[in-house]
């Protein structure tokens, strides 16, 4: 009973104060759509914790989460370099993981683990956000956080663990009013990157910690991290990216400029080449594909590396689908399929050899055979 209450508060809340955040002017329209995120989780909170219906691991990462991203969403509205609100966001990890260590619920490996892969995912969620954000696409940031929630309560349900499925339905509905509202302005939003990044990170490392797999638990961000990814290298080792950052000035404005999202992820860079919808269709229809495909390896009980070798594979099957529509000539992107497909096979026969199922060998076969049918149409259009 708390759970459904904590849900409606939290989705009734978010939806009431998204609302009226689009009626009033100024400076609220920084704070618009992750401002109503943290009142609605903050207010669920609360709930779970006077009904005692959550475990206290959830209510720790829940409260911490709320910590994380009432922390960066002050240093980012206060203009505070990267550098800086990396230094925010470690502290609160640690912090965390430290009370988690002394409560007996990890160890001090598991905990170092924890804080190193606690701020990558915090800073691709909040780089990725603010990405979209930037390129119009205001509601496809709460639509993936919605459907990475559902992914992980499914895992919640499979486990089983009651306190994993209460906090992912409680996000869920958190998030959900910014999944169905219109986005306005939402470039001028700044508090829904760190809101969802620092919900990103407690959700994340409560399914692990509750013993899913690192890649269940990363199969949300696999199409959008290889994309944050992709970008941040393309803009050292690219001349026009280097170039880019030498206009910025000195070392430390360089620093600050190179994990600052501007308008060169791959998903904006297609979105400017074809259209926002289709660049966000080919994104969510990817990463639905992703979760579906994590789902799959846990049912057949596949070995952790050789799903996150899937989800790494499908990722570079939407990368080069994404290049293509950019400017990718044919005769390359028919190089760069052919590559891919050795690859699979090559994943194939590994998978066969560690886990002696023929079952395992199809699995990457379907990925790339799924990436050549994509990429049809693109053939068929490019010339060169």
């Amino acid at each position: 009973m708390g759970m459904i209450l904590a849900m409606v508060v939290a989705l009734v809340a978010s939806a009431g104060a998204a609302l009226l955040v689009r009626a009033l002017p100024g400076w609220r329209e920084r704070i618009g759509r992750g401002g109503p995120v943290w009142l609605g989780l903050a207010l669920a909170l609360l709930v779970l914790g006077l009904t005692g219906e959550a475990p206290k691991l959830a209510l720790i990462l829940l409260g911490a989460a709320l910590v994380a991203g009432l922390v960066e969403t002050l240093l980012v509205l206060a203009g505070a370099p990267w550098a800086l609100r990396l230094v925010g966001q470690g502290l609160v990890i640690v912090a965390t993981l430290g009370v988690e260590y002394l409560r007996g619920d990890l160890f001090a490996s598991t905990a170092a683990i924890g804080v190193a892969g606690g701020v990558v995912v915090f800073n691709v969620v909040a780089f990725a956000t603010r990405g979209a954000q930037l390129s119009g696409a205001g509601r496809t940031p709460a639509l993936l956080a919605v459907a990475g929630a559902l992914s992980l309560f499914a895992i919640a349900w499979g486990i089983p663990n009651p306190g994993l499925a209460t906090v992912v339905l409680v996000v869920a509905a958190a998030v959900l009013p910014l999944a169905v509202l219109p986005a306005v302005r939402p470039e001028a939003d700044q508090a829904l990157g760190p809101v969802l990044a620092a919900v990103a990170w407690a959700t994340g490392l409560y399914a692990w910690l509750a013993n899913a797999s690192p890649a269940m638990v990363l199969a949300p961000l696999a199409i959008v991290g290889l994309d944050v990814v992709w970008t941040l290298v393309r803009r050292l080792l690219t001349r026009a990216g280097r170039e880019r950052l030498a206009s910025t000035g000195g070392w430390w404005r360089r620093l600050n400029a190179w994990a600052e999202p501007a308008d060169d992820l791959v998903g904006q860079r297609a979105a400017a080449a074809t259209s926002v919808p289709a660049a966000v269709g080919w994104l969510a229809g990817f990463t639905v594909v992703a979760l579906g495909l994590s789902i799959v390896t846990w049912l057949l009980g596949t070995r952790w590396t050789f799903a996150a070798a899937l989800l790494l594979l499908l990722g570079l099957g939407w990368l080069l689908l994404q290049l293509a529509s950019i400017g990718l000539r044919r005769a390359e992107l028919v190089a760069w399929l052919v590559g891919l497909t050795v690859v699979g096979g090559i994943l194939g026969v590994g998978g066969h050899l560690i886990d002696g199922r023929w079952l395992i060998v199809l699995l990457p076969l379907v990925v790339v055979a799924g990436v050549w049918l994509a990429a049809i149409p693109r053939l068929r259009a490019r010339r060169g």
